[in-house]
Formats: C-alpha cells, structure tokens, sequence
C-alpha cells in the first residue's frame, strides 16, 4: 500500500453556518443547491426551522483552516455578499440570518493511488464512487 499519498489543495474554500428566522423556499428534506455565478450555495431547512447551509469558492493559494479562521468574521460576510449580492435574494437573507460564526476551511483531496487495496476489498456507501470531498 502507498504511505505517501497526501491530500491536496483542490483550490477551493467552503464555508458555512446556520440561520434562523428567514423565510426561504423548500421543500422539505430536499437540499437545495444553486450554481450561482461567483460561487455554489447550498442549503436544507430543518423540520424546526433551522436553515443549514454551506458554499465553495475558489481561493488561491494552499490555506490552512487556522489562517482562513484567522481573518475576522466581517471580513467573511463582506466577501460573502460581494459573491452573492445579485443572486437568488433568499441567499443573502440566509447568510444576514446567520447567527454564530460562519465557517471556512480549505477543501482538500487525495490523489489517485495506484493501488489502494490488497485480495478482495468490500466497498459501502460514498466509498463506492469517487467524487471530491465538496461534491457528495
């Protein structure tokens, strides 16, 4: 087996939180992703009203979580609206509702391995399709 593979920077951030007291369209446990023009959006309203949701965009460089954590909340939300301002409206009501800290970290994936495996091997759920980490 390969000791060597590491993970790398797919050059893509995601971000995230949860909002309240927003109304937005849905349908109940559907999630609800937009293709937007700057960057992804995605989200699902709970049964109790809690609104999960969670974005990608790119970002240069290789970040690490504790530095794109570093950079201040304000900062976060000023970004955000300069990708999302002329989007669908609920976006923003949803990311202005957002209660908390939003979250950010670097997305990143492992490499092809030339061999993963040894005889037989038995595959269950998302290990039986190879998809990056940000599209499910």
């Amino acid at each position: 087996m390969p000791s060597t593979v590491e993970p790398e920077y797919t050059g893509l951030i995601s971000f995230g939180g949860f909002a309240r007291g927003v109304q937005v369209p849905h349908e109940p446990g559907t999630q609800h992703m937009i293709f937007g023009k700057r960057a992804f959006f995605g989200y699902l309203v709970r049964a109790d009203g809690e609104i999960f949701w969670f974005g990608n965009h790119d970002y240069p460089g290789k970040p690490t979580r504790q530095e794109l954590q570093s950079i201040p909340q304000r900062e976060w939300r000023r970004q955000l609206n300069e990708l999302y301002h002329d989007e669908q409206p609920h976006v923003m009501n949803i990311i202005r509702a957002t209660q908390g800290d939003i979250g950010v970290y670097p997305i990143y994936d492992m490499i092809s391995a030339p061999a993963w495996y040894r005889d037989s091997a038995v595959l269950i759920g998302d290990a039986i399709h190879a998809v990056s980490p940000n599209a499910g």
